[in-house]
């Protein structure tokens, strides 16, 4: 569950998720993709509940590592359940010029109404999209080009809700742990790890993988040993095929593929935290300590399926390592910081490691009540939030946003 605090921050009370003068920091941007997009047709009273209609192709099963075993459930239907609420569409994202937005919410406590508003990043463009009579505490906010959908819930239940503004749908569902879940990359999927943390296992550590498009869920049951006590439920997702848990017989990480129902363990990663996957696969960022420092390693992934690739490509160790508030780029040739002690610092540093060199840029210093939010899409330029709102570009030169933003929780490339 994410964020502007860190992902480990978890909000426990709404009043304060919408108070907090710092908006969430991490954010997926989604691009367009054609794993989606057939037209959207409200369900009937008999149809089974759906946000988008699912592919029916018959994925190729190939070896990969350690076999593990998928399991259907439900006997294959959907777990969606429609609630009551009121959802008023106003505007879809596919009605606007081609822009870079800002996805913003906003919450009407008094009468509990969450709206979701769209900002143009560049220009004064900016209106509704879709008012919601309940609120949910939206995590996720997709669009594959053509459709768009929510997925929300309170950390602290199990309780998870599955928006489509443009059938005027909300459903809700159940997960298996409470606050560990998390969405892959373009919304396929939500996955849980249901093991309960320094609990013993019995010999199975399951996975359960839910499907945001038709509410269908399975679980992949991985071996374990009886004695393992896993540290955390944490799943970090590569693509919609494939994810990083810690989930090995001696409680190291490994690479689980979905469609190839197998998995590569990397031992040499096990006492290295992970802390994010870069956007194409290509980098790990790891956590280490040495005393009282934390030192980050970059790794290759390939150090899933050779071990002898398995030594850092890269160590920072310098001041700005401090930080746990670390982002790819979407093309990973870098890696933006935002440094700044919370408790005393009054400024909050901006800059980035190249990926050619892992040589330290500063780009730019804004009050500590500004910060990172998201790259641009093209990488070329970062989105810093607070008052007032910039584009900040790698020489350093700003743009503000001609906008007040709220909370937002994506940015969003319309073609």
């Amino acid at each position: 569950m994410s964020q502007f605090i860190p992902r480990l921050n978890i909000v426990l009370i709404v009043f304060a998720l919408y108070a907090c003068s710092k908006p969430p920091t991490t954010v997926i941007s989604i691009k367009p993709t054609d794993t989606f997009g057939s037209p959207l047709v409200k369900p009937s009273s008999t149809s089974t509940p759906t946000l988008i209609p699912p592919s029916t192709s018959t994925p190729t099963i190939r070896s990969f590592g350690t076999q593990i075993a998928r399991t259907p459930l439900d006997q294959d239907a959907s777990i969606f359940i429609p609630i009551e609420t009121t959802l008023l569409h106003e505007t879809s994202l596919t009605d606007l010029s081609p822009d870079l937005f800002v996805i913003d919410l906003f919450a009407d406590t008094e009468n509990r109404i969450e709206s979701f508003r769209y900002f143009s990043v560049y220009h004064g463009n900016q209106g509704n999209l879709f008012s919601l009579g309940e609120f949910i505490n939206p995590d996720r906010f997709f669009f594959d080009g053509t459709n768009t959908w929510v997925f929300g819930g309170f950390p602290t239940t199990n309780t998870r809700y599955a928006i489509n503004p443009s059938i005027e749908s909300v459903y809700e569902f159940p997960v298996c742990t409470d606050g560990w879940d998390e969405p892959s990359p373009f919304g396929q999927w939500v996955g849980s790890i249901c093991t309960e943390p320094g609990v013993k296992q019995d010999g199975l550590v399951v996975v359960e993988i839910v499907s945001l498009l038709d509410g269908k869920r399975f679980h992949l049951e991985i071996p374990s040993h009886d004695d393992v006590r896993y540290a955390n439920n944490f799943l970090h997702w590569i693509d919609e095929d494939s994810f990083i848990g810690l989930i090995g017989l001696n409680e190291e990480p490994c690479l689980v593929s979905i469609p190839k129902l197998g998995m590569l363990c990397a031992p040499e990663l096990k006492e290295k935290p992970l802390l994010s996957v870069s956007p194409l696969g290509t980098y790990l960022l790891t956590n280490r300590a040495i005393g009282a420092t934390w030192i980050k390693d970059i790794h290759l992934i390939k150090c899933f399926h050779d071990q002898k690739k398995c030594d850092p490509i890269a160590t920072l160790n310098d001041e700005y390592t401090s930080s746990d508030m670390m982002y790819w780029s979407p093309d990973e040739t870098m890696l933006a910081v935002d440094f700044g002690d919370h408790l005393t610092s009054t400024t909050a540093e901006i800059g980035y490691y190249d990926t050619e060199t892992w040589t330290y840029h500063q780009v730019s210093i804004f009050p500590r009540s500004s910060g990172f939010f998201d790259w641009c899409p093209d990488s070329t330029c970062m989105i810093i939030v607070g008052d007032p709102s910039y584009i900040l570009h790698l020489d350093g030169t700003r743009q503000e946003i001609p906008h007040d933003l709220n909370n937002p929780i994506a940015l969003i490339e319309v073609p």
